[in-house]
């Protein structure tokens, strides 16, 4: 049986596509789900991994009125969603959850959901 590949490529191509293979398998791992949940009275923030089965807990969970700002900090490979919370003693807290391929309208949707009602 004779191979189609060119005996100097053999094994560059097999470097090249195990490296390929490493890195589909790393980005299929690191996979998370973010799940931001709004009841009217609790924000929950729930990050998970999509083959995860069972119970998913929040990351973290506070009143709605306590939330005080949300932003969004871009970088070339992953944003980041700043929370500031004032908790009930007065103390400024920030929660910083980092995302991946977050559109500007899903954002523009969670920053209204926050926002309280006239």
């Amino acid at each position: 049986m004779k191979s189609t590949i060119i005996g100097g490529l053999r094994w560059p191509l097999l470097f090249f596509s195990s490296v390929i293979s490493f890195l589909f398998l790393q980005g299929i791992l690191n996979l998370k789900i973010l799940q931001l949940e709004n009841t009217g009275a609790i924000f929950s923030v729930k990050r998970y991994h999509p083959l995860k089965k069972g119970v998913v807990f929040p990351v973290a969970e506070f009143p709605v009125y306590s939330v005080r700002l949300l932003e969004r900090q871009k970088s070339i490979l992953e944003d980041n969603i700043i929370i500031t919370v004032i908790t009930d003693n007065n103390v400024k807290k920030q929660l910083k959850i980092p995302v991946r391929c977050l559109h500007d309208d899903d954002f523009k949707k969670i920053k209204i959901s926050i926002e309280p009602n006239p």
